[in-house]
């Protein structure tokens, strides 16, 4: 086998997590009086941290430093309640057992905020013991390659050895950017016609096929 390691992206990759964020940015928009937004909105909007989910969930006008707020409120909720309105997508749970049981080592690395990619980390996974590499002040979020490269780390892996699986093309230019292969799954938050503007080495459809290509690889 080629890689030694696979590094996974959480939203919409290994977790359905539309409705739990959906349920905290209405939360957030209630608490000023604005409009609640629908899933799809949500959906758009999401993949660059949570600063960028807020900015673009509440209006165009809203001062920054409101926004600041508003994204303190959003985790504190979310915090709360996300492992609720999340899930792993059929065949997750499968890929994951069928990749350890092949010695691939594994990690998460993902734009959402730190405290919530270990709390669904714990929730979800803990039996994989996963490196959870998330949003913090300290490390640069994708498409920047910090997160992966810190992911790496952790699992005492080069870039030659190492697969990023995510369903954005931001999760590809910060694979590009990290000097490792990346594969993009289509059963997450971004159609394949979208995904298809950049080059992945692999295109996933689902998680059979995706642990089949690392597996043979």
């Amino acid at each position: 086998m080629k890689y030694k390691a696979v590094v996974f992206d959480v939203d919409g990759t290994l977790l359905d997590t539309l409705e739990g964020l959906l349920y905290s940015v209405n939360y957030s928009l209630a608490l000023y009086g604005f409009q609640e937004k629908d899933i799809d909105t949500v959906r758009r909007n999401t993949g660059l941290g949570v600063f960028e989910l807020i900015k673009k969930s509440f209006p165009s006008d809203t001062d920054p430093q409101e926004l600041k707020k508003a994204k303190r409120l959003f985790l504190d909720h979310y915090d709360k309640t996300c492992t609720a309105g999340s899930e792993p997508f059929p065949g997750i749970m499968d890929m994951l057992d069928t990749l350890q049981k092949n010695g691939i080592k594994m990690a998460v690395a993902s734009n959402k905020a730190e405290e919530a990619v270990i709390r669904l980390n714990d929730h979800f996974f803990a039996k994989y013991n996963f490196p959870c590499i998330g949003e913090t002040p300290e490390i640069n979020r994708k498409p920047a390659p910090d997160m992966i490269i810190a992911a790496m780390k952790a699992l005492d892996v080069t870039p030659d050895e190492t697969l990023y699986a995510g369903d954005s093309i931001t999760d590809y230019h910060a694979a590009t950017a990290a000097g490792c292969d990346c594969a993009l799954v289509t059963w997450g938050f971004i159609s394949e016609d979208v995904l298809r503007q950049v080059e992945p080495l692999f295109f996933a459809h689902d998680p059979k096929e995706l642990t089949s290509f690392i597996l043979n690889s």
